[in-house]
């Protein structure tokens, strides 16, 4: 057990994300007697923050990238929060984080460093020009960040692990896995099917296009054709900072194609989930996507890409359907069978919520992290 004033800082990019994906570890690091502070930008989830006896830093910078300059500036306005909170244990989650923090720590000498990534993102996957050149850049800037003597490195899968060592960015002895941010299978649990008639199929993530949305209005468009009765619903907000976000224009057609309803982001995705018969996600790099972990637990079967992240979900044939990336044709393939065969959808189903009953529950995350904390503080 942990002095009773043994700081954690958990760094994160937003607030929403923070209670998406860390809330949970926060409140558990609370009850164990750590007293916990949360620095992310704040864009309305501040409250809610508070309301849990968490301390609550707005830190605007965090969302926002900007000139290559003001970017490395992070460094020091992390810097400056580290020597303010002198917390003993810095939690970095997400890319931007994670590169500018983890040099500020070893800068600034915070004694112990958690480094969590839940993907390599869009400047691992994009091969143009100008990726390839700060590729190489954030590359030697994670090798200063990660040379820390008192950190690990979580990553959620074991690809990405096998990526961080093949560049040399990190001794393996420094990695530890921890799948994802965990389910609340409680919340996220089968429910009666209500409905007498009608399969909806829904796209649920942030409307990216490496998130292979693009491959899923395609393929609704190709069942369409087919005759292939569904509807096809997409859940998710836009991400204007990221380059591969979806533009206004092209939302504004999908929304005017009849075959689609556009939810936009829903704070509580559950109470939507009994609404859908199968989530689709043809993404073309994940770390551990949430959103289909919380469709497994809810009993759906999934059609997702044989790519790192989604292939630690789905097991081909058994919980959902796995198919080559950026290949519509083969998405709507596997979405005729699920949709045309009730009985194959209610066996995937029962499987994938077993499945993360044995793997991925969100207790099972939270103390794979507080044993983190505690390596590293001891």
């Amino acid at each position: 057990m942990p002095a009773k004033k043994s700081r954690i800082l958990i760094v994160v990019n937003v607030d929403w994300f923070f209670l998406s994906h860390r809330l949970p570890v926060a409140l558990e690091a609370r009850e164990r007697g750590y007293e916990v502070f949360v620095a992310a930008a704040d864009t309305g989830k501040r409250a809610e923050i508070e309301s849990h006896g968490l301390t609550f830093i707005n830190a605007p910078f965090l969302e926002k990238s900007h000139s290559f300059l003001s970017e490395l500036y992070m460094i020091l306005k992390l810097g400056r929060l580290y020597k303010d909170i002198k917390p003993d244990l810095v939690h970095h989650v997400t890319i931007r984080p994670v590169l500018y923090g983890s040099i500020a720590s070893r800068l600034y000498r915070v004694k112990a460093v958690v480094n969590a990534l839940s993907g390599l993102g869009y400047l691992f996957i994009n091969q143009g020009f100008k990726n390839r050149i700060l590729r190489g850049v954030v590359t030697k800037l994670l090798k200063i960040g990660f040379s820390h003597s008192n950190q690990l490195l979580i990553l959620q899968n074991k690809d990405d692990r096998e990526k961080f060592i093949k560049r040399g960015l990190i001794q393996p002895d420094k990695i530890r896995i921890v799948r994802g941010s965990g389910v609340d299978t409680d919340l996220f649990k089968p429910q009666p099917d209500k409905r007498s008639a009608g399969v909806d199929v829904a796209f649920i993530g942030r409307l990216l296009w490496d998130k292979g949305i693009a491959e899923f209005v395609e393929a609704a468009n190709l069942l369409k054709k087919q005759g292939v009765h569904a509807s096809f619903h997409i859940y998710g907000a836009q991400y204007e900072n990221n380059p591969m976000s979806v533009p206004d224009d092209v939302i504004d057609e999908w929304k005017s194609n009849h075959l689609f309803t556009i939810h936009g982001q829903k704070d509580r995705i559950e109470d939507h989930l009994e609404e859908i018969d199968i989530v689709c996600l043809p993404s073309y790099r994940e770390g551990l996507p949430k959103a289909l972990l919380e469709a497994a637990s809810a009993g759906l079967p999934i059609v997702t890409t044989d790519t790192p992240g989604c292939r630690e979900v789905v097991d081909d044939g058994v919980n959902g359907y796995l198919v080559p990336p950026r290949n519509a044709s083969v998405v709507a393939e596997s979405l005729k069978k699920l949709i045309e065969n009730p009985e194959l959808r209610s066996e995937f189903g029962k499987a994938g919520r077993n499945k993360v009953l044995k793997e991925f529950t969100v207790d099972k995350v939270v103390e794979e992290t507080m044993n983190i904390y505690s390596s590293l503080l001891s």
